[in-house]
């Protein structure tokens, strides 16, 4: 019996911090999405009505949050210097503020980005490569032909079948010109 008793008191416990985490996690979202959208957290009867909690839970869980714990990257920076540099960034379109602020404020790092952009493309050309090997001989052939077809047309040629009839001048030494490509 006294095994049963631990088993359920450590149940308890852990559905006890689950809960706890998961308001936090609430209560830390309610707070950063009102101050990224307002500049200003909210009241303790905001959250509570935001979260679906009493005051005094919102107040306990509040006790543990500081804005560094919402937003890390705040710690090294006033919120004033952040702030103007998010108006600058927004004011002037300046690709270099714009960069530094989702770097400093969302962890943005342009290489972890040009490799998921990169890892995307490979992913989509690896599909249209299989989608390619399904194709049986003939089907690959009018897939190279369409290709060719489009290409040329987009590049201003116009496609004529080979069995077209095509009119000679009387003179043979005179040869027909081409239409000049036009760029």
């Amino acid at each position: 019996m006294l095994q049963n008793d631990t088993t359920n008191d450590q149940n308890t416990s852990l559905s006890k911090r689950s809960d706890w985490e998961a308001n936090q996690f609430t209560v830390r979202k309610e707070v950063l999405e009102s101050y990224l959208e307002h500049r200003v957290v909210p009241t303790q009867e905001q959250l509570a009505e935001r979260c679906g909690l009493s005051r005094s839970t919102v107040q306990r869980h509040l006790q543990h949050l500081s804005l560094e714990d919402v937003v890390p990257q705040y710690r090294a920076f006033g919120e004033m210097v952040i702030d103007k540099l998010m108006m600058r960034a927004i004011a002037s379109g300046d690709p270099s503020a714009v960069k530094l602020y989702f770097q400093l404020v969302f962890g943005w790092n342009e290489k972890e980005e040009i490799e998921k952009r990169a890892r995307q493309q490979a992913r989509e050309e690896k599909e249209e490569q299989d989608e390619l090997n399904k194709l049986t001989d003939e089907e690959l052939k009018a897939e190279v032909y369409r290709f060719v077809i489009e290409s040329a047309e987009e590049l201003g040629y116009k496609i004529v079948p080979l069995n077209a009839i095509v009119v000679l001048p009387d003179n043979l030494d005179e040869r027909p010109q081409l239409p000049a490509h036009s760029e």
